[in-house]
């Protein structure tokens, strides 16, 4: 049973959800009921992607991720499957009890998701796509108002960023069963070297948008102070680029749990 959550990859679900809730309140949604719902929907397509993912990276975790449960034999590629497919069926169900415009989003990250794992993950275009995703998650709290604010699109920026930084360390990471299988990452086009430069440029970019909120005055003091926590944990993490690609990568995790940290302070200010 434990296997069938750690397949979901729980830290990964549990930001999507953070940031669902966070994207509702910057929106001024405050309806618990809705957030819940908003919530599940997230955390059930977020897991069924993770779920997708391994089955069809099967090949390339037997040498990067060796432990993962469809690799070690403790859930069967048939089992992942009927896992996938209930997860989807359940967000759908739970989706419909949203406004249209989270009803497409949520149809519209189903079906790219799966694009994306099939076709998409194994060529460059893969770290630009994968990031799309926890930044959606931001904006499908947002539709819960049906509008999008300014704040709000630059949280998404600023996790688009993020996260598209940290999917070409986790490359970088995965260069020997990449190199292998010939799946084309910044770090197998590029080398190692300019990957890594690569991830800090649009690292950079997420650290340069991230003081717009206060400067603009959506946002005080609050803010402006854990974002900076953030920025500093995004600084830490390029250091760690050229010594310990797995660390850094977590380090990013870490600072844009921050970075949504930051908003929640800066909506309750």
């Amino acid at each position: 049973m434990l296997d069938y959550i750690k397949i979901l990859r729980p830290s990964v679900v549990l930001l999507t959800t953070f940031a669902v809730i966070v994207g509702a309140l910057i929106s001024g949604i405050y309806n618990i009921n809705l957030i819940i719902v908003a919530s599940i929907v997230a955390m059930l397509i977020s897991g069924s992607g993770n779920v997708l993912n391994d089955y069809f990276d099967y090949d390339i975790d037997k040498i990067n991720k060796p432990n993962r449960p469809l690799v070690s034999g403790s859930i069967s590629k048939k089992n992942a499957i009927i896992y996938y497919l209930l997860l989807i069926s359940l967000s759908i169900i739970f989706v419909l009890l949203l406004n249209i415009y989270c009803i497409v989003l949520a149809f519209f990250n189903i079906i790219f998701i799966f694009i994306y794992n099939k076709y998409l993950k194994r060529t460059v275009v893969g770290h630009f796509a994968d990031s799309w995703l926890p930044a959606s998650a931001i904006i499908f709290g947002g539709l819960l108002s049906k509008a999008i604010s300014i704040p709000l699109i630059i949280l998404a920026a600023m996790s688009y960023f993020g996260n598209l930084s940290r999917e070409i360390a986790k490359g970088i990471e995965d260069y020997k069963g990449d190199k292998k299988l010939n799946i084309k990452t910044f770090s197998i086009l590029l080398g190692k070297k300019y990957a890594s430069i690569s991830a800090i440029f649009f690292l950079l970019i997420a650290i340069i948008i991230s003081p717009i909120p206060y400067l603009y005055g959506f946002f005080g003091l609050y803010y402006i102070i854990i974002v900076c926590i953030s920025i500093f944990a995004f600084i830490v993490s390029i250091f760690y680029l050229f010594r310990n690609v797995s660390k850094a990568q977590k380090i990013m995790k870490i600072a844009m749990f921050i970075g949504l940290l930051a908003f929640l302070a800066g909506i309750i200010q």
